[in-house]
């Protein structure tokens, strides 16, 4: 067999046959990972009430109202960008996209209610989760 025959295959079979090995056992725990961490900062900030009403449902005294902000930008890896992409040929729900997305949200509140913390609140009003 010619090198280049040789070369061609590591290049189109072995190395992607590989690459979707490694996506397959290690974005699961990296995932896993990612919501034990989570579930354990959203136990130590459990006190602080989240909702998206316009003022507040918890009159204790003088507010002295803060503006808080979390974001977070989390992407899908290389395969579960392929699997949306036949997705979306298709149609349909891509329920690997909708986990990602929710841990996003997730994150996002989490660090808004970790900075309302660090001042001293106990209620985060006009939440919106894009």
């Amino acid at each position: 067999m010619p090198w280049w025959v040789t070369l061609l295959i590591w290049v189109f079979i072995i190395i992607p046959l590989v690459g979707v090995a490694v996506a397959l056992v290690v974005a699961p725990v990296i995932e896993r990972r990612h919501l034990a961490d989570l579930e354990d900062r959203e136990a130590r900030v459990r006190g602080i009430a989240v909702s998206n009403l316009t003022t507040a449902a918890v009159a204790t005294g003088p507010v002295r109202p803060a503006l808080v902000t979390g974001s977070v930008v989390m992407g899908v890896d290389w395969w579960k960008a392929f699997v949306l992409s036949l997705v979306n040929l298709v149609g349909g729900d891509a329920p690997a996209v909708d986990r990602v997305m929710t841990r996003a949200r997730r994150e996002a509140v989490l660090r808004m209610t970790e900075e309302a913390e660090e001042l001293g609140a106990i209620e985060i009003v006009n939440v919106r989760r894009g």
